[in-house]
């Protein structure tokens, strides 16, 4: 080339840009490779660990603390509270194992 521009613009290479693929870098391969990766690294990350799996035979461990309950019934009353910032009717769970 003598210098002058024929209808591209001529850049000059900074030190901080990657260097221009060449059209023979990116082959088919190469992109069922990338892609295979990608595939893998997604399927890695959605499976759980194999010691996340809980023993069906080994007793139950609450992982948070926190309140539960189970079984019950509810009640209807009126009469829940007589203080005047809570409401005085709504439901109470009875006969419960906490």
């Amino acid at each position: 080339m003598d210098g002058t521009l024929t209808g591209r613009r001529r850049c000059l290479p900074v030190p901080w840009a990657p260097a221009p693929l060449e059209e023979s870098s990116v082959t088919p391969a190469r992109i069922a490779a990338l892609l295979l990766a990608a595939c893998g690294l997604v399927a890695g990350c959605a499976t759980p660990p194999f010691a996340a799996t809980p023993d069906p035979a080994a007793p139950l461990v609450l992982a948070k603390q926190g309140s539960f309950f189970v079984g019950g019934r509810d009640l209807r009353s009126d009469a829940l509270s007589l203080l005047p910032a809570y409401l005085p009717s709504g439901t109470i769970t009875v006969e419960k194992v906490s």
